[in-house]
């Protein structure tokens, strides 16, 4: 289930409270629509504008940002595009993933000090997350907590070791802005269903219902994300059979969706191959997002770029080569609708509800 794909990545991140109730409809186009998203919209500001789209996330990469040590500080955007995106009355987003090698365990390649308190500066995960939270406070506070925990080349341990990063990572957050909203990382579900394994969501919060904190936390997080990032007809599905697992421990969560288009045929299922898909099919693949052949709303593939470093760099923003500034024929049919006609009328409904 795209195991073997490069996947643009950055396209339909979307609420899915599915309420049961027609969501109602926006404005005119291009006025934004909180229930749709794209990645690094600071990247085309105006193109963004232009499509309607109502929120953004950012990748706030711990290697990136203090690559050789704690002296280091490149952030992944200005505050001036910070400004300017909240000015256009898009909602932004971090993304904090990542783990800088003099931060690392050399053993694990886990945060060192991951085990100790949230504020032991020790802890070294917890000073980073507390000290990227604290500045954003009230420009930035929703925070996605790592990109694909549940596979291997993103996340180097178990499910019962990102309950430890998610819990430090909530309680820094929280310690740094009380109004914090913390997001579980995108899981894609495929992995674990062609190996024979328990979802990982489902091992996670068995690790977690072992803290005796953790239900009046709320296990630690306020929305779960799935990363359906092949087969879109499963969306509702999948969105489906996550909210019941949340019920199992009484849980209800906002979901959200994170989706995007194949930019390589699938090789041995492993390894992507080098042949690229065509632009012509990434379209019509996109056009599948919706059962029934249902328009896929809210897709944008951004301007043209070149993708770089390892695949688990570029999971949130994984976008193929092509010059600079130019649109890509999904674009044409990316925005959301300002109507009420047709089917998509059910789309709004399988996507609804207000975060």
């Amino acid at each position: 289930m795209g195991r073997g794909r490069r996947i643009i990545r950055i396209l339909l991140l979307v609420p899915a409270l599915l309420a049961g109730l027609l969501a109602p409809m926006r404005g005119a186009a291009g006025a934004p629509d909180p229930r749709f998203g794209v990645v690094a919209a600071h990247e085309a500001p105006w193109a963004a504008a232009d499509l309607g789209v109502g929120w953004t996330t950012v990748p706030f990469r711990w290697d990136d940002i203090q690559p050789n040590g704690p002296a280091d500080w490149n952030l992944p955007l200005s505050d001036e595009q910070l400004a300017l995106e909240l000015a256009l009355g898009r909602q932004v987003v971090g993304v904090l993933s990542g783990v800088p090698a003099w931060a690392a365990d050399p053993t694990t390649g886990l945060p060192r000090g991951l085990e100790t308190a949230p504020d032991d500066p020790e802890n070294l995960w917890a000073v980073f997350v507390g000290t990227v939270v604290r500045r954003y406070t009230g420009r930035i506070d929703h925070w996605v907590v790592w990109e694909g925990p549940d596979r291997p080349e993103n996340w180097p341990g178990s499910a019962a070791d990102f309950a430890g990063l998610l819990r430090v990572a909530w309680t820094a957050a929280r310690a740094a802005n009380s109004r914090a909203v913390i997001h579980l990382g995108g899981v894609s579900h495929w992995p674990d269903v062609l190996q024979g394994n328990p979802p990982f969501v489902r091992r996670l919060l068995d690790a977690l219902a072992a803290d005796p904190q953790a239900r009046a936390r709320g296990f630690y997080f306020d929305v779960l994300t799935l990363d359906v990032y092949d087969q879109p007809e499963s969306i509702y599905d999948l969105a489906i059979f996550y909210r019941r697992l949340l019920a199992e421990y009484g849980l209800g969560k906002e979901i959200w969706v994170e989706t995007g288009t194949p930019v390589s045929e699938e090789g041995d299922g492993l390894q992507p191959e080098s042949r690229p898909l065509s632009s012509s099919r990434r379209s019509r693949w996109g056009s599948r997002a919706g059962p029934n052949g249902w328009p896929s709303t809210g897709w944008w593939t951004g301007q043209g770029k070149h993708s770089t470093g390892s695949s688990a760099r570029t999971v949130s923003a994984a976008r193929p080569s092509r010059p600079a500034r130019w649109p890509r024929p999904i674009w044409g049919a990316s925005a959301p609708p300002s109507g009420n006609g047709g089917t998509m009328s059910a789309w709004w409904w399988w996507t609804g509800g207000r975060r």
